[in-house]
């Protein structure tokens, strides 16, 4: 289960706007029940998590854990609106989910071009982990931290 942060955009320009979200590492547009794209793996990547019981009324917890992941936005540019997320590799323990481990991140953006969406990557691959985005003034930022990792000091 993961709880996601979706967001709606006309990014196809026909007027009726698209859902975009994230859910088990892969990004999803969709227009109404019609999926539009899906992403390869590996988009996404929050540190936040949060666990909650499934049905708190039930006399036998059933705990999940869940991610928070950061919303894509989109940008418009140039009269058409590209589509920013983040992509990011884990660790072998953020693999397996003992941890929330990210190895690399970067961005990806993603075009609506001659009826199909594009992606490619922006940027260099950064160790920070990508926790925020945001578009101002002409300019799109990103709120990084380092990610989580176990350190021995002698």
């Amino acid at each position: 289960m993961l709880l996601s942060s979706g967001v709606i955009y006309d990014l196809t320009g026909d007027g009726s706007p698209e859902s975009v979200f994230i859910r088990d590492s892969i990004l999803y547009i969709y227009s109404g029940n019609k999926m539009l794209y899906k992403s390869v793996p590996e988009m996404g990547g929050s540190l936040s998590f949060l666990t909650c019981d499934v049905d708190p009324s039930n006399i036998n917890p059933q705990p999940a854990t869940v991610s928070i992941e950061v919303s894509p936005i989109a940008v418009d540019g140039d009269g058409i609106l590209e589509l920013f997320v983040v992509e990011s590799r884990k660790s072998l323990l953020g693999e397996i989910g003992t941890a929330p481990g990210i190895e690399k991140c970067n961005l990806k953006m993603i075009d609506y071009k001659q009826g199909r969406f594009v992606a490619q990557s922006i940027g260099d691959e950064t160790g920070l982990a990508i926790q925020g985005l945001f578009y101002t003034e002409n300019h799109l930022l990103t709120i990084g931290t380092m990610a989580t990792g176990y350190n021995v000091d002698n």
